[in-house]
């Protein structure tokens, strides 16, 4: 065998070129299968990504409405709680006066003084009821900015998720290049082999040409 190797020289290198091939061939075969497996993940991972995305841009609009819509509403309460207070004022300087007119007179007729105390606990019942409305009034407010702070909180938590998948991205995107890289040098070593051994084929023909003219 070695022997016809040698006489047959070319023979052999058309062998070993045709097992290097073979050889790169199977590996070619397997790589391509991986690149497609990995190629398909990277297209579910960037279809889930546009969707994260898509869901994100949706939030923001949604929290900047309930953004405004919250902060328009807390400015109307505190104007209401505002004005509420300034008449639960107005209502204890009033009370204040008919306190002072019984003690300033003390010998005042008893009808003048249930009349007097009748008029305080309506002022008085006046003011709970005022103090009850800012009551309601504040606790729009907390609802208002629980409101906000659901929103923001929805928005910060999505937006995580498109970043974590943002890095699977990345991730399956470094893979599928490696991969590629590595049939571009599977396909370059073929390319070789072909060049070399139809170089030598080449000058083979030519030199048995040469031979046979002379």
């Amino acid at each position: 065998m070695i022997t016809f190797l040698k006489k047959n020289w070319v023979f052999g290198l058309l062998a070993v070129a045709t097992v290097v091939v073979l050889c790169s061939l199977a590996r070619s075969c397997k790589l391509y299968d991986k690149l497609s497996i990995v190629e398909g993940e990277n297209r579910v991972l960037l279809a889930d990504r546009d969707m994260m995305t898509a869901e994100v841009a949706k939030l923001r609009v949604l929290n900047t409405e309930i953004q405004v819509k919250a902060d328009t509403h807390i400015a109307e309460l505190r104007a209401e709680i505002a004005s509420n207070k300034r008449t639960m004022d107005d209502l204890g300087d009033d009370i204040a006066r008919l306190e002072n007119e019984l003690i300033s007179n003390p010998d005042a007729p008893d009808e003048e003084v249930i009349a007097n105390l009748r008029k305080q606990i309506d002022l008085w019942k006046g003011r709970f009821s005022i103090a009850m409305t800012s009551s309601k009034a504040k606790d729009g407010i907390i609802l208002d900015l629980t409101k906000k702070y659901e929103s923001e909180k929805s928005l910060r938590i999505t937006y995580e998720n498109v970043i974590e998948q943002d890095d699977r991205v990345i991730i399956g995107l470094q893979s599928q290049i490696k991969l590629l890289e590595k049939k571009n040098r599977g396909i370059r070593l073929n390319g070789k082999v072909f060049k070399y051994t139809a170089m030598v084929l080449g000058g083979y023909i030519a030199y048995k040409t040469l031979l046979e003219k002379d």
